[in-house]
């Protein structure tokens, strides 16, 4: 088994790219082959840092200097892939890069110029594409702002304001939201026919992810996913607990042998073996730990901004 050496998953928001790529980096993992996955807002990003990604989308900053950069780091990525193993890579194709693009009002040459110019460095890597694509953008984004509560709608109405785009429309109803991820998909359509290599288009709508994970499988050769195992013992892990330093708290609750962030419709544990979880769709991996026998406390671990390291059972 040779696994492919660059794997891009993208998608609108919510439409299961981290999972996914989770998922996948896990289904590798299991089968022995090294394998990276790419958080879109994990530190030390190799192509696009969340940070600056933030504040060139408000108009403040060299864009220009930004996507060079990128096409530098695409370089530098193609190189280390040369050796061996599999980066996985979220959003990074279309959401990130072309997003930011089009809040930018970067004309549409500019956009298609700037793809041509990075397929350019990673086509000896013989890439895969796995889009996924809600046939009904609309109804898709609806759905997902819905099921992520009222301030996901909100933050999408703000940071729309807060771009060149949005100065330029002036005043931002979610109709312009719409408009946008209409927009993003697109130019996205004309990147995915133009991509040449391996590439699969599944509308993450009607939670049909097993045979999603299967076709993915399939495109990539690889075996199917082995359905994730449940915790042994989930109620070693349930309760409260608080964070060193800081005095945020997390809840763990047991559901049907499953572990869960309390209060969250999502915001799985997956168990990796022994006290070791993963935080799903998320690059944060927990290690619960043990006195005398008992779950006491819990390290973290992850690139993310002002993760909280450990956590004290309350």
């Amino acid at each position: 088994m040779t696994p492919v050496r660059l794997v891009f998953i993208d998608g609108i928001p919510g439409s299961g790219k981290s999972t996914t790529a989770q998922r996948l980096c896990l289904h590798l993992a299991s089968l022995g082959a090294r394998a990276r996955w790419w958080y879109e807002h994990e530190q030390g990003h190799p192509v696009l840092d969340d940070a600056q990604v933030r504040s060139i989308r408000t108009g403040a900053g060299d864009a220009a200097g930004l996507f060079a950069r990128a096409l530098d780091g695409w370089s530098a990525l193609a190189a280390a892939c040369g050796a061996g193993g599999t980066v996985i890579l979220e959003s990074t194709l279309f959401q990130t890069t072309v997003g930011t693009q089009l809040l930018l009002d970067w004309p549409r040459g500019e956009i298609d110029a700037h793809f041509d110019r990075t397929l350019e460095r990673i086509e000896p890597l013989a890439p895969a594409l796995i889009h996924l694509r809600a046939a009904e953008p609309d109804d898709a984004l609806r759905r997902i702002c819905a099921e992520r509560q009222p301030w996901f709608e909100q933050f999408l109405l703000e940071q729309l304001r807060a771009t060149p785009r949005g100065r330029r429309l002036g005043r931002i109803t979610f109709s312009e939201v719409l408009e946008y991820f209409r927009d993003v998909r697109e130019v996205s359509d004309g990147m995915f026919a133009r991509f040449q290599g391996l590439k699969l288009s599944r509308d993450p709508l009607g939670n049909a992810w097993p045979q999603t994970y299967r076709s993915i499988t399939d495109l990539l050769g690889l075996p199917p996913m082995a359905p994730l195992a449940p915790p042994l013992r989930p109620g070693d892990y349930t309760g409260r607990f608080r964070a060193e330093g800081t005095g945020d708290e997390w809840e763990f609750e047991d559901r049907g042998g499953e572990l869960f962030f309390a209060g969250y419709s999502r915001g799985r544990l997956l168990s990796c073996g022994g006290d070791r979880f993963a935080v799903e769709g998320v690059c944060v991996e927990v290690m619960f730990e043990r006195e005398g026998g008992a779950v006491g406390s819990l390290r973290c671990s992850g690139a993310l901004p002002g993760l909280a390291r450990r956590w004290l059972r309350v």
